[in-house]
Protein backbone atom coordinates (compact mmCIF):
# COMPACT_ATOMS: atom_id res chain seq x y z
CA UNK A 1 0.00 0.00 0.00
CA UNK A 2 2.67 2.38 0.52
CA UNK A 3 4.31 1.91 -2.38
CA UNK A 4 1.23 2.60 -4.23
CA UNK A 5 0.91 5.79 -2.31
CA UNK A 6 4.08 6.64 -3.16
CA UNK A 7 4.02 6.00 -6.87
CA UNK A 8 0.64 8.11 -6.57
CA UNK A 9 2.23 10.79 -5.07
CA UNK A 10 4.95 10.64 -7.74
CA UNK A 11 2.54 10.66 -10.33
CA UNK A 12 0.21 13.64 -9.02
CA UNK A 13 3.81 16.01 -8.75
CA UNK A 14 4.42 15.08 -12.14
CA UNK A 15 1.51 15.63 -13.31
CA UNK A 16 1.41 18.96 -11.28
CA UNK A 17 4.91 20.28 -12.73
CA UNK A 18 3.51 19.79 -16.02
CA UNK A 19 0.46 21.79 -15.97
CA UNK A 20 2.61 24.65 -13.91
CA UNK A 21 4.83 24.52 -16.15
CA UNK A 22 2.04 24.45 -19.17
CA UNK A 23 0.36 27.09 -17.36
CA UNK A 24 3.12 29.65 -16.65
CA UNK A 25 3.93 28.96 -20.60
CA UNK A 26 0.65 29.77 -21.58
CA UNK A 27 0.20 32.86 -19.31
CA UNK A 28 3.26 34.09 -20.95
CA UNK A 29 1.60 33.40 -24.51
CA UNK A 30 -1.37 35.56 -23.50
CA UNK A 31 0.71 38.00 -21.98
CA UNK A 32 2.45 38.61 -24.69
CA UNK A 33 -0.58 38.41 -27.01
CA UNK A 34 -1.99 41.25 -24.72
CA UNK A 35 0.91 43.45 -25.13
CA UNK A 36 0.48 43.32 -29.37
CA UNK A 37 -3.37 44.07 -28.93
CA UNK A 38 -2.55 47.00 -26.96
CA UNK A 39 0.50 48.42 -29.15
CA UNK A 40 -2.05 47.92 -31.79
CA UNK A 41 -4.88 49.67 -30.61
CA UNK A 42 -2.56 52.47 -29.97
CA UNK A 43 -1.30 52.40 -33.48
CA UNK A 44 -4.98 52.82 -35.13
CA UNK A 45 -6.03 55.59 -32.24
CA UNK A 46 -2.71 57.12 -33.60
CA UNK A 47 -3.90 56.66 -37.06
CA UNK A 48 -6.98 57.69 -36.35
CA UNK A 49 -6.04 61.36 -34.81
CA UNK A 50 -4.08 61.51 -38.06
CA UNK A 51 -6.70 61.43 -39.88
CA UNK A 52 -8.67 63.65 -38.17
CA UNK A 53 -5.78 66.34 -38.02
CA UNK A 54 -5.77 65.64 -42.54
CA UNK A 55 -9.45 66.36 -42.44
CA UNK A 56 -8.97 69.74 -40.29
CA UNK A 57 -6.26 70.76 -42.34
CA UNK A 58 -7.97 70.12 -46.03
CA UNK A 59 -11.14 72.51 -44.43
CA UNK A 60 -8.75 75.00 -43.71
CA UNK A 61 -7.12 74.53 -46.96
CA UNK A 62 -10.46 74.64 -48.65
CA UNK A 63 -11.88 77.93 -46.64
CA UNK A 64 -8.66 79.70 -47.73
CA UNK A 65 -9.11 78.79 -51.44
CA UNK A 66 -5.92 76.47 -51.93
CA UNK A 67 -7.62 73.41 -52.41
CA UNK A 68 -10.50 73.12 -55.49
CA UNK A 69 -11.36 69.07 -55.75
CA UNK A 70 -15.11 68.74 -55.77
CA UNK A 71 -14.99 65.81 -53.61
CA UNK A 72 -13.09 67.36 -50.74
CA UNK A 73 -15.20 70.64 -51.11
CA UNK A 74 -18.31 68.59 -50.96
CA UNK A 75 -16.96 66.96 -48.00
CA UNK A 76 -16.11 70.76 -46.51
CA UNK A 77 -19.88 71.75 -47.03
CA UNK A 78 -21.53 68.43 -45.32
CA UNK A 79 -19.42 69.18 -41.88
CA UNK A 80 -20.16 72.89 -42.38
CA UNK A 81 -23.92 71.70 -42.04
CA UNK A 82 -23.08 69.37 -39.63
CA UNK A 83 -21.91 72.13 -37.45
CA UNK A 84 -24.88 74.29 -38.14
CA UNK A 85 -27.17 71.86 -37.18
CA UNK A 86 -25.30 71.12 -33.74
CA UNK A 87 -25.05 74.62 -32.98
CA UNK A 88 -28.93 74.57 -33.74
CA UNK A 89 -29.67 71.33 -31.32
CA UNK A 90 -27.01 72.80 -28.50
CA UNK A 91 -29.62 76.05 -28.43
CA UNK A 92 -32.18 73.44 -27.51
CA UNK A 93 -30.77 72.17 -24.85
CA UNK A 94 -30.62 73.81 -21.50
CA UNK A 95 -27.14 75.31 -19.99
CA UNK A 96 -26.57 74.62 -16.43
Amino acid sequence: MSKERESSSDLFMALATLIGTRGKKRIGVIAEQGKKKLALRSLRKDRNKMYEKLGREVEQLCAAGEVHHPGLLRGVERIQALEKQIEEEQQEVPQK
